[in-house]
């Protein structure tokens, strides 16, 4: 497993946005850490903590009637897809599933941040 840390050429300049990017990381960390018995119910927590960060960015992108919506929503909506797939495993013992989930998760989440997230940050901070 990679280590899952917070590097400051994530940051997309936009406070809240980086606020909640940081806190996420934060929260893969300590899932990640979380011993086999206290996984699943760490691993359902953090799920839903995932949702509701997907919701507050989405609303974010309403409000500044943000072109490249449809498409940011897709890629969290696949992710999301992923992570309710695997905590079913996880709920049914498969702890290296998750494990491996919040890997990939933190792969794709660098990835989503340096191309849609940087995007999304410009428009927000546009006149």
């Amino acid at each position: 497993m990679q280590s899952i840390t917070w590097a400051p050429e994530l940051a997309t300049g936009f406070a809240d946005m980086d606020e909640l990017h940081r806190a996420m990381v934060g929260a893969m960390q300590l899932v990640a850490q979380t011993p086999d018995p206290r996984f699943p119910a760490a691993f359902r927590e953090f799920v839903a903590s995932v949702e509701s960060d997907f919701r507050s960015e989405e609303a974010v992108m309403e409000m500044v009637h943000y072109a490249e919506a449809p498409i940011h929503r897709e890629q969290h909506a696949r992710v999301l897809s992923a992570l309710h797939h695997t905590l079913s495993k996880v709920m049914q013992g498969d702890m290296q599933s998750g494990r491996h989930a919040l890997d990939l998760l933190f792969q794709w989440f660098t990835v989503h941040i340096e191309t849609l997230d940087h995007n999304l940050a410009a428009a927000c901070s546009a006149p």
